[in-house]
């Protein structure tokens, strides 16, 4: 190599060391972390929505038969524990097909394991009680957990069953949760 190229190369990686060691050297505390955007912290009292589309299908497995399910669900913070909140759903409206049912009440837990198969992921799961215009009534179970994809960021992928008039179908779900601001 030549004498000038290997003067600009070293030179160039002098610059960017020196460049780099005052950004790598910076100390990152964890309440920066928690303020930043995917490091988002809940609190008591803070509302969210939840907008997810699906099938509901007949038996608790997928099969070929499938009706189109989407929700929208609305709820509130009630409570914090360890590595957890208790959630409890304000509103929400359910649509099977060309049905549609409002939430009466629903309650629900959103989590971060510490230990196990779901360790250090966001993991959910919400009971509704919902009725029907027709007096049709109710009942889903919704367990999930939340991915953080590279192009869509976070996505919940939500599994469960629903209970309608004595029958049990299967429930699959794709969506997202939103801060409602106040």
């Amino acid at each position: 190599m030549k004498p000038h190229k290997t003067l600009i190369l070293i030179s160039g990686v002098v610059l960017i060391f020196i460049l780099m060691v005052p950004v790598m050297s910076a100390p990152v505390a964890a309440t920066d972390v928690e303020a930043s955007e995917h490091g988002t912290r809940i609190s008591v009292g803070d509302t969210f929505a939840i907008d997810t589309r699906g099938r509901m299908f007949q038996g608790l497995e997928p099969s070929s038969t499938w009706t189109p399910v989407k929700m929208h669900l609305e709820f509130c913070v009630q409570g914090m524990g360890d590595q957890r909140a208790y959630v409890n759903v304000t509103s929400g409206l359910v649509t099977i097909g060309e049905t549609q049912l409002t939430v009466v009440e629903g309650i629900g837990v959103i989590g971060r394991p510490t230990e196990g198969r779901f360790r250090g992921r966001i993991v959910f799961g919400i009971r509704l009680n919902l009725t029907g215009v027709d007096g049709n009534n109710a009942t889903i179970s919704i367990r999930g957990t939340v991915r953080h994809t590279h192009d869509h960021g976070p996505v919940l992928l939500m599994r469960g069953r629903i209970l309608i008039d004595g029958d049990v179908h299967g429930l699959a779900q794709i969506g997202r949760a939103s801060r409602i601001q106040s």
